[in-house]
């Protein structure tokens, strides 16, 4: 009789297999957003002042567009936190609240620039 308790076993991490490119371009998008329109706000800053222009209007969509991308990544094809723990509609309402309120302090900030 053989004893089986002395068969080494190896415990391998279970292997992830990598995500499909299109979560990859999602969380690229929703990660470079904050970084991007920042960029865009300052570059726009001697535009129109205190008005609702083409170029603000361009600004609220790429906040749209970035909050969607997030809320798919994380709803739809179960997007992880920076952490790597599964996102939630938390997640996504609190990275909708941080985004619109460091795009409307930037805005107000380059609006109020005299160049």
């Amino acid at each position: 009789m053989s004893d089986e308790s002395s068969i080494p076993t190896h415990d391998h991490p279970a292997r992830h297999p990598a995500p499909p490119a299109g979560n990859v371009l999602l969380r690229v998008v929703w990660m470079g957003a904050i970084p991007f329109i920042l960029l865009c706000i300052f570059l726009l800053a001697d535009q129109e002042k205190w008005t609702l222009g083409t170029y603000d209007i361009s600004l609220i969509l790429l906040v749209v567009a970035a909050v969607g991308a997030r809320a798919v990544d994380a709803l739809k094809y179960g997007g992880t936190t920076a952490d790597g723990e599964p996102a939630s509609r938390a997640h996504v309402l609190g990275y909708t609240v941080r985004l619109v309120g460091i795009v409307a302090i930037a805005w107000v900030i380059a609006q109020s620039i005299a160049v």
